[in-house]
């Protein structure tokens, strides 16, 4: 929960907090500056305090536990190890969660979420759903789990998402990317975008079973912009996307991207 250090050029002693930590057991900042402070009172030292978000970043592959929660990792439904795909960084209100293909969570709008797929780890609950039009679930993380707008890339690097392109912007003969839980990084083409919101896009890509959930985006460097998520295979070559925006009115929620 803390570490602790001297700082001889201060000549302090500095502790560096685990906010995710206190929440976990209920104490606020305050409280715990005072603890430390009255322990220590009669000895001749100083103390600066530093809060943060403390957070094993490292993540060794998307079907392995990772922390904190980001796209392309798998996981599904507490107890049903079918591979699947989370999503990117959404919020809904002031509920930070993750967005992932309804199916996915069984179309179960209270369905309890695991990551990875075959572990017992929740991190979090599908808060709204649409298994009509959309095929999108919001999940409210749990308390304690971080989730980042990023996508994975490898063991020790991600993809950070910077923006979001609306449908109205989305046009076929655009090159996108996506990373599933099942076969990684693939590039390809849209090849169909109707127009009309709510329909899905065709895009030309490598993709397999449990890749459902993939964001699809564009690339800039390491920076990516989110198009939508994967949700289902017209045929071996090609796969069909909701677009972000349209999920964000169906969910009523809101892409992050940050």
């Amino acid at each position: 929960m803390y570490t602790i250090g001297p700082n001889f050029k201060s000549n302090t002693l500095d502790l560096f907090l685990d906010t995710t930590q206190l929440a976990k057991i209920g104490k606020s900042q305050v409280q715990v500056q005072n603890e430390f402070n009255e322990l220590l009172k009669d000895q001749d030292v100083k103390l600066t305090f530093t809060f943060s978000d403390v957070r094993d970043i490292s993540c060794s592959s998307k079907t392995t536990n990772c922390t904190p929660v980001i796209s392309a990792l798998s996981g599904g439904v507490n107890g049903d190890t079918d591979l699947n795909t989370l999503s990117y960084k959404a919020t809904k209100g002031t509920d930070i969660g993750f967005v992932m293909a309804a199916h996915s969570a069984n179309d179960n709008s209270n369905a309890n979420i695991v990551q990875s797929h075959t572990s017992t780890r929740l991190v979090g609950n599908v808060d709204a759903i649409d298994t009509n039009n959309c095929d999108c679930a919001f999940v409210h993380a749990d308390q304690g789990i971080g989730v980042d707008a990023e996508i994975w890339k490898n063991s020790s690097s991600n993809y950070d998402i910077v923006g979001k392109t609306n449908d109205s912007s989305q046009s076929a003969g655009t090159w996108v990317y996506k990373v599933g839980a099942s076969t990684g990084l693939s590039l390809g083409e849209i090849t169909n975008n109707s127009g009309v919101t709510g329909f899905a896009s065709v895009v030309q890509i490598y993709h397999s079973g449990g890749d459902s959930g993939s964001t699809v985006f564009t690339l800039s460097g390491d920076n990516a912009t989110v198009y939508g998520m994967l949700i289902g295979s017209v045929n071996s070559t090609h796969a069909v996307f909701q677009p972000h925006d349209y999920i964000e009115s169906r969910l009523v929620i809101s892409t992050s991207t940050s």
